[in-house]
Formats: C-alpha cells, sequence, structure tokens
C-alpha cells in the first residue's frame, strides 16, 4: 500500500512540473489558457452561420450602385471575411471542410484568395507550375494538384455563404525561358516586380495568359462553373499592391535598370505621340516666366528625354515650387505622371473587357495599395477602391494600444483608410492586423466594425486565417491570428456589427475634391489631416471631376493643388489654394481671380484654428493651404459654421463624438465605447467606473474590451439571447522578455487575461440565467445572477465569453451539452476515492 501512494506523489509531481512554463519568466497572474482548437466551429451563441445564407451567389453577382456593394437582384451587403493566401489557399479537402465551417462560425461572409500565383516567404510552389525554374525554364501550366485543392476550397466557402474576393497577379516572377535576361529575373526574384506589370509588355502578356488560363478557360470541377461565370466571385482583382506610380525594387528615382530603360522609351514615344515634335514638346514645358525644362540634348523622336522620378511605396509629386531645371521642373513630372496614368489605365481596361467579354458581372479591382490622390483616382476605373494595413508588426513590443495613440498618429486605422476610399465606389480593406508583438488587441476589429460602419464602407479582411499547409499548428500561438481570443476571437461579434448595421452610417458627409488639374500637382497632404480629423466623427472620402463638381456631399473641401475647377454647385465649400497657377506647366496665373469668384462682397473674416476665413452663406476661402497636421479646432470650427455640427458632436473635451452620437473615442485617456440599442462596448483604458449605455462594470483591470450583444435582433433591454465578451491582454506561454517588454513571441498555447470583477446590465426581464463558455461557445460554468432595480448583476472571472438567456422562469430550463468542469472535477474526485478505497481493502483482505 505505501508503494502505491508513493507511486501517485511522484506522478502527482510529475504533472504539476510539467505544467510550469519552461522559461525564467511564469505566466503573469491573472492568465488563463485559451484551450481553443482549430478548425472546430463555434457552437451555441457563439455560432454566427446563420448570417450567411448558404450557398453564396443566390442573389446574382456582387455590384457597386450608388457607392456601396448590393446584389444583382437589389440586395445590399456588407462583407466581413478573412484572407486564405500563399499555401493557405490550398488546404487539403477535408481541412478545406473545416476552414469553411470554422469561417461561417465566425459570421464570415467573405474569403480574400490571395498569392496564388508566386512563391513567396519559403513556398515552394503556387498554382503555377514552376518545373524547372531554377534552370531558367519558364512556367509549363498549372500545378494540377494545388488548382484542385484550390478549387475545393472555393466550393467549400460557396456552399458556407462565403463570396470569394479573387486576386490574379500577386508575384509572379519572371524567367529567362520567357524572354528576359539574368538582371530582370534577378530583379523580379527579389521584389516580384511590383508596377512592371503596368508597363512591360512581356510581363502584362504573361499576366493576362494566365488570368484568362485562370479565370475563363479552367472549370472549377466542383462548382460546375469557371470563375468568372461564378456569382459566388464576389471582386477579382487585376494585382495585388501595385502601381505604375512606384515601384519597390531598383529603378526607383531615376536610376535604371532592364525595365526603366524600356519604360524611358515607351516614355519618348508617348511624348512623340502627344506633341509630335522637340520644339513643340519644348513650347509645352516653357512656364510664364519663359522657363524651359527640356534640355538641349533631350529629343523624343531620339529617345533621350529623361524620365521623371519613380516612387518607393509613395507616389510622386509634382511641386509647383520646383524650378524649372532640366532634372526636376513640375512640367516633366507631370507629363510624366500623365503617362504613367496612361500606363495604368490601359492596362486596366483591357483586363475589364477581357473579364466583362467573358461574362463576369461581378466587381473588379485594379490593386490595392493606394499611397496618393493620383494613386486613387487611377484606381476609379474599377468599381472598388482597396487598401492594406498593418498595425505594428514589427520585431518591438507595444505597451501602447492601438486606441491609446490618439488622433495624432496616422498609424490608427480608420485614419490611415481616409487616403483611399472614394465616393462612388465601394471600399474595402483587403489586409489588416494588429501584430501580436502589441500586448492589448481587442481594440482592434470592434474599432474596425464601428468606423467602418460609420463610414458606410463595404468589406474588410483581417489578416490571415491560413498561409501555410499547416493550417491546424497550435505552437505559435499568438503569431496564427486565429489562435488568438483578442483577435479572431472577436471575429463573430464584429461581423454582426458591421454586416447587420448595428451601428449606424454617419449623418453628414465631407469629400475632399480633385479637379483633373489638381491630381497631377501635389505639394499638399491637407486630405489627410481633414480625413483624419473627421474620420471618428463623419463620414468622409476623396472625389474626382473633370472642370466642374456635381457631387452631393454637405462639405466639399478643395484640394487647392492648383487654382482652379467650378465648386458653383457645392451644398457648403471650403476654398483653400496652394500652387496659384491653373494647372502644372505654370501657363496661367488664376490665383486671385480663382479666389475672387468664391467670395462675395459680404464675406467677413473668421478664424478657425491656425487659419483665417473668408466666410459668407456657404462657403469659408483660405488664401493658403489648409495645415498637414490636424487641428481640431480649424475642423470645429468648419463643421460648426455651416451647421453640420453642434456643440455636442465633434472634438469636445478631449473626445471625438461621432454625429450619430453612438460612438465617442476619449482620446485622451483611451478608450472608445459604443451605446446603441443592440451592442454597448468599452474598448481600451478602462476609466474608474466603466458605465456605457445598458451595462456598468466594476473590474481591477486597466484595459479590457467589454461587449454586451443582442442576439436575437432586439433591444438589449428586451433581449432574451445576449453575448457577453470580456478579455485583456493576450500573449503566449513561452516567451522571451527583457527590460523593454517581449523580445522573442516564443510559443503556444495562447494566454488571455480575464476580466475579473460585476457586471450589472439593464434589462425587462425576469429572470437570468448565465453561463460561462469554453473557446468554441459550449457551456462551461453556470454562474449566478442577481436581480437588480433595473436589471441583474453577475460576477465575472475565468472566461472571456458568456451567454446570458432572459426570459421567464420556464424558459430558463434550456439544456447543455456540456457536463460543467466543477461537475467533471467532482466526478472524478468519487471514482478516485472509489479506487484508492478498493485499494485498501483489496490490500487488507491479502493480509
Amino acid at each position: 500500500m505505501k508503494k502505491f501512494f508513493a507511486l501517485t506523489a511522484v506522478l502527482l509531481a510529475l504533472c504539476m512540473l510539467a505544467a510550469l512554463p519552461i522559461t525564467a519568466f511564469a505566466v503573469p497572474k491573472n492568465f488563463i489558457e485559451y484551450e481553443q482548437y482549430p478548425g472546430v466551429p463555434d457552437t451555441g451563441i457563439m455560432d454566427f452561420s446563420w448570417l450567411n445564407e448558404m450557398p453564396a451567389g443566390q442573389h446574382g453577382y456582387v455590384q457597386v450602385v450608388d457607392g456601396n456593394f448590393q446584389f444583382e437582384d437589389g440586395t445590399p451587403v456588407k462583407f466581413w471575411g478573412s484572407v486564405c493566401g500563399f499555401s493557405g489557399a490550398y488546404p487539403t479537402k477535408d481541412d478545406s471542410e473545416k476552414i469553411a465551417a470554422d469561417l461561417a462560425s465566425m459570421g464570415v461572409n467573405f474569403c480574400r484568395i490571395h498569392a496564388i500565383d508566386c512563391i513567396f516567404g519559403g513556398q515552394s510552389s503556387g498554382i503555377v507550375n514552376f518545373s524547372g525554374y531554377s534552370k531558367g525554364i519558364g512556367p509549363d501550366g498549372f500545378n494540377e494538384e494545388l488548382l484542385d485543392r484550390l478549387d475545393y476550397l472555393v466550393y467549400c466557402l460557396k456552399e458556407k455563404g462565403i463570396y470569394i474576393h479573387m486576386d490574379t497577379s500577386a508575384g509572379r516572377r519572371v524567367a529567362k525561358g520567357e524572354g528576359f535576361d539574368a538582371d530582370e529575373v534577378d530583379i523580379s526574384s527579389k521584389s516580384n516586380l511590383r508596377g512592371g506589370s503596368f508597363f512591360d509588355d512581356r510581363v502584362t502578356k504573361i499576366e493576362y495568359d494566365y488570368a484568362e488560363d485562370f479565370l475563363v478557360k479552367h472549370i472549377n470541377p466542383y462548382t460546375k462553373l469557371n470563375y468568372c461565370s461564378d456569382p459566388a466571385i464576389a471582386v477579382i482583382q487585376r494585382v495585388n499592391e501595385s502601381s505604375a506610380l512606384w515601384v519597390d525594387w531598383e529603378g526607383k528615382g531615376n536610376s535604371d535598370n532592364g525595365f526603366t530603360l524600356k519604360l524611358k522609351a515607351k516614355f519618348n514615344a508617348w511624348l512623340l505621340e502627344k506633341y509630335g515634335t522637340r520644339e513643340a514638346l519644348a513650347q509645352a514645358w516653357t512656364n510664364d516666366a519663359g522657363k524651359c525644362g527640356l534640355g538641349d540634348d533631350e529629343d523624343p523622336s531620339q529617345g533621350t528625354v529623361l524620365r521623371g522620378t519613380l516612387g518607393n511605396w509613395s507616389e510622386p509629386h509634382v511641386v509647383w515650387t520646383k524650378s524649372f531645371t532640366k532634372e526636376q521642373n513640375p512640367a516633366r513630372q507631370a507629363d510624366w505622371l500623365m503617362f504613367l496614368s496612361d500606363c495604368q489605365n490601359t492596362d486596366f481596361n483591357a483586363f475589364c473587357k477581357l473579364l466583362r467579354d467573358n461574362g463576369y458581372k461581378g466587381s473588379i479591382n485594379c490593386s490595392n495599395l493606394l499611397v496618393g490622390p493620383l494613386d486613387v483616382y487611377n484606381n476609379t476605373l474599377g468599381d472598388v477602391t482597396e487598401m492594406n494595413w498593418y498595425f505594428n508588426t514589427g520585431s518591438a513590443s507595444a505597451t501602447k494600444s492601438m486606441v491609446e495613440y490618439g488622433i495624432s498618429s496616422m498609424a490608427t486605422l480608420p485614419q490611415y483608410f481616409t487616403r483611399s476610399s472614394c465616393a462612388g465606389k465601394a471600399f474595402v480593406v483587403t489586409e489588416m492586423e494588429v501584430g501580436p508583438l502589441s500586448e492589448f488587441r481587442a481594440d482592434f476589429l470592434l474599432q474596425i466594425a464601428s468606423y467602418g460602419s460609420l463610414q458606410d464602407w463595404d468589406g474588410f479582411c483581417a489578416w490571415i486565417y491560413s498561409s501555410s499547409f499547416s493550417v491546424w499548428d497550435t505552437s505559435q500561438g499568438v503569431s496564427e491570428p486565429k489562435l488568438d481570443p483578442a483577435y479572431f476571437g472577436e471575429m463573430g461579434i464584429a461581423a454582426m456589427i458591421f454586416r447587420l448595421g448595428m451601428i449606424k452610417p454617419a449623418v453628414n458627409s465631407v469629400e475632399y475634391v480633385f479637379s483633373t488639374n489638381d491630381i497631377y500637382t501635389s505639394g499638399t497632404s491637407g486630405q489627410v489631416a481633414f480625413g483624419a480629423e473627421l474620420v471618428y466623427a463623419s463620414r468622409f472620402a476623396l472625389n474626382f471631376f473633370e472642370d466642374k463638381y456635381e457631387g452631393n456631399a454637405d462639405l466639399v473641401i478643395a484640394s487647392g493643388n492648383n487654382a482652379y475647377g467650378d465648386y458653383s454647385a457645392a451644398k457648403n465649400l471650403v476654398i483653400q489654394t496652394n500652387s496659384p497657377y491653373k494647372d502644372a506647366f505654370q501657363k496661367e496665373y488664376t490665383k486671385d481671380a480663382w479666389l475672387a469668384s468664391y467670395t462675395p462682397d459680404d464675406a467677413v473674416t473668421k478664424k478657425f484654428g491656425a487659419r483665417s476665413f473668408k466666410v459668407s452663406a456657404n462657403k469659408a476661402v483660405c488664401d493658403t493651404t489648409l495645415p498637414a497636421n490636424i487641428d481640431t479646432d480649424l475642423i470645429n470650427g468648419v463643421m460648426r459654421e455651416f451647421g453640420l455640427w453642434d456643440e455636442t458632436v465633434g472634438y469636445v473635451d478631449g473626445k471625438v463624438i461621432s454625429d450619430t452620437k453612438e460612438l465617442v473615442y476619449d482620446y485622451t485617456n483611451g478608450y472608445i465605447t459604443c451605446d446603441t440599442d443592440q451592442v454597448c462596448y468599452i474598448t481600451g483604458v478602462l476609466p474608474e467606473t466603466v458605465e456605457v449605455g445598458a451595462f456598468k462594470c466594476t473590474t481591477e483591470n486597466d484595459k479590457a474590451s467589454i461587449v454586451l450583444l443582442s442576439t436575437d435582433g432586439k433591444k438589449l433591454s428586451e433581449s432574451e439571447s445576449i453575448f457577453f465578451f470580456a478579455i485583456g491582454r493576450t500573449r503566449n506561454k513561452v516567451v522571451i522578455e527583457n527590460e523593454f517588454g517581449y523580445e522573442y513571441l516564443g510559443s503556444g498555447p495562447v494566454y488571455y487575461e480575464d476580466i475579473r470583477g460585476t457586471l450589472s446590465f439593464k434589462s425587462d426581464k425576469d429572470t437570468c440565467t448565465v453561463w460561462g463558455l469554453d473557446a468554441d461557445g459550449r457551456r462551461q460554468e453556470e454562474i449566478t445572477a442577481t436581480k437588480t432595480d433595473d436589471g441583474f448583476e453577475f460576477p465575472i472571472a475565468g472566461h472571456c465569453n458568456y451567454e446570458i438567456r432572459m426570459g421567464s422562469q420556464n424558459s430558463q430550463n434550456g439544456s447543455s451539452n456540456q457536463i460543467s468542469t466543477p461537475v467533471i472535477i467532482i466526478i472524478a474526485a468519487v471514482v478516485v476515492a472509489a479506487i484508492v478505497a478498493a485499494v485498501v481493502i483489496i490490500g487488507k483482505k491479502k493480509k
């Protein structure tokens, strides 16, 4: 008997040792292991698959009408999704079924299929079969196995009501066998030729041949359709993160290589076609002061005219104050940008024609990293403008969350997107992520869903559900977003908020407007500041016109890049100037007359923030440019002058309050609150007393996302089914730390900081039953709720997911398929005691 107890003690000691972290740093106090099994669909109240109509495509193709998505039959739609990219775009068939079911349970109805044509990040192959690539042999068709896997993934997603954003070119490399020299192949292997697609005919042909083979000629054997004929394909993209205006390889600026030498030759041919002779070009590049920007040794007929500059992940500028020297005069750069735009637009029109001629009636996107107004303008040839965004994905940990950065930083999400949303076009974010080195990430999806709703944007894709064949690898922990309860754990909540319109679009709309002349002259970044100021309170978008503005915005802000444009139809107008000329070629000085045309005799001088304006009934004229930095007094002054905001909206006492009154961003203290009929939350740094709309929470935690969500379509006070979510920081169990914070993320499993305290909420119901849920939505622990004067309260701790059922006593007897953890422990203890007793009895009998 002694041996039995000794062995038991040893086993217990080993179990205790195995539970210890394997670093010198223990898991912090009050962190709990998040026992999630990837690929297992959420269940119970956490199953949001009911949001999807299955299969996808029942209402016809996804089209853009009046700037928003709707199906062919007129049904409006918002998309909430994720990305399956690189090797993760062709999982096994069994995994495809799990992925589709898992995503649907998160409320996902949109999936971007990304980077399937390239070799990237250690990936050995894409669906393009680069057999013998290292020997310089070109592609010889598709990899049949991977293509079949991709087809089945698309089929599974479609069956679960998930629409597809299909990329075509995302990083195709070139080979010697395709007519490229060794240096060009080397450039291609390093950078995936961003930008080269638009001006090199050899690259264009390869990509178009592939697009036609993949989208048109290939039939998905599971859907029995080609991709152009499948209404579940919501968006087809021409090329990922690319522009004719910028590159990310050798050749940026004015340096040349094999690709840019061809570009220079094409530019000379374009100039010759536009102007006819060297003399006409010289006259065009001579300003009103008689200075000519064309060098004596330059002649387009000889191919000797220097090209302008290419940006490096940024749009090159035409600055009117630059002198008319040979190398950097505004006229040369303006024609250069017109030429690049022409290259991009010619390419994109051809791509649209390829799809439309082959029956595709869905939405088309050009590219998805728009870095300036000209880039946005080029992308308006499509139906959708798109953007990608990442926060803190570097090597250093961040103790400040995104919300804590406040309005002074363009790093925060809503501000960043103001540079790429465009009036009259749907807007989609195809990549977005808060890096796992951010210690608090639970503000991320709530902020996106909320301000995306306020802006009336159309779709979001969280980066990334899967990027490798090892879909269910849990060893990376928080590095895999789908394993992070502060990230993908909020997907269902965010899906309901965004897709069901639980937060209303803003009342007022503001447009930052460019004439055709303006987009070829830069020098002001005022649209960034205005957008950043407005995005938390009212709708904001860029807009473009030829000569006369004919939009319908409540406030129009002229870009002022040139002193040109007819804004007489604007409801309310802010006029500013940068260049005093009509256009980039500086032939006509128009500033004084242009400003005077918008300044009536009864205009009075008023100062808003850092600028003085001549103000009349519906116009405010500033004879300088608006500041590029955020000026809250300026935007408050302008919006209130025209009656668009009252004193309770906009920037008030260190907060910015939406014009719907539903969202408040306390950028001084670092938190956002939402108060609507069906959802209330706070996210960020917690104030001493947390009280938002329908709930009040007392807690010892300093940062959290705390959400109360009605899941039955009723007001929270009347709801019978409420999902409660509360979480703080998340991290891996095994980390390597130094005095500055995380140095290395280490490995899973994931641990989360539970919120400890008491939740009280308002309700008209008689009874309340609360369960703490596991990571997949199964009931684990019943929690006692106490009746209060206006609702109920209950203690919170030990979970991040809770189910609340309200109603009469008879409705509270709902069964759970799960045995609670305490019951399991009791049963186990009884069994162990019985075994020990039996052993003792047997031992005594033997004696």
